[in-house]
């Protein structure tokens, strides 16, 4: 009887998370991109975007009627801001995701697909710092679930270029303007997102950090 309940009730584990795909756009005002392959039922999108302006909030919508959620935003003083979003759960098929905002600011906007992650009440923990110099860090944030996806986004007020933190993997980084990158981790701790300049400006970045299944 004990090896029948075995077989019949196998010890369940979480699905493994896994980057999908990930592409931008450099626009002007309300801004579009199209991932190159359609999204999997179930997946997540993580959407990062740099706006050359310190007022707007853009609202992110797509072709299949995904909803998200803005997890964080952070202010450059007069110069921008960044965000970050998420859609769990998203619906299968061609997608386009679309960047809405009042007037005509620089939109730079990465959109991102990642499988494995929970379906709801995704977001564990989120912080973020902003800074002058070529070394940046977003400050330590305590993880309460064992498997989660770190996910960072790093803008800057000039130009540079960018290099991950260590253990991340850059994903986009966008005309010399802003950058993202992940990171699987599979034990609760603190963790941080950095990266590195090839030239000293004022930028900001954040982690937000995202639960499995």
């Amino acid at each position: 009887l004990a090896i029948l309940v075995l077989l019949v009730c196998p010890r369940l584990s979480s699905a493994a998370i896994a980057f999908v795909q990930s592409t931008q756009v450099n626009g002007t005002g309300t801004s579009s991109v199209a991932f190159s392959s359609n999204n999997t039922a179930g997946n997540t999108i993580v959407v990062a975007v740099r706006v050359g302006n310190v007022t707007a909030v853009p609202t992110i919508t797509d072709t299949n009627a995904n909803s998200y959620t803005e997890d964080r935003r952070e202010t450059s003083g007069t110069d921008h801001r960044s965000f970050v979003f998420s859609a769990p759960n998203v619906a299968s098929g061609a997608n386009t995701v679309t960047a809405t905002v009042s007037g005509t600011p620089t939109m730079r906007m990465a959109i991102h697909e990642y499988s494995g992650l929970a379906t709801s009440s995704i977001r564990d923990q989120v912080t973020s710092a902003t800074g002058t110099g070529t070394a940046l860090d977003s400050g330590n944030v305590t993880t309460t679930v064992a498997d989660e996806l770190l996910f960072g986004f790093a803008t800057v007020d000039g130009n540079a270029a960018f290099s991950a933190g260590t253990n991340f993997t850059e994903r986009e980084e966008i005309v010399t303007k802003a950058s993202s990158e992940d990171r699987v981790v599979s034990v609760t701790g603190a963790y941080s997102a950095a990266m590195t300049l090839d030239a000293s400006q004022t930028w900001t970045i954040t982690i937000v950090t995202y639960k499995a299944v």
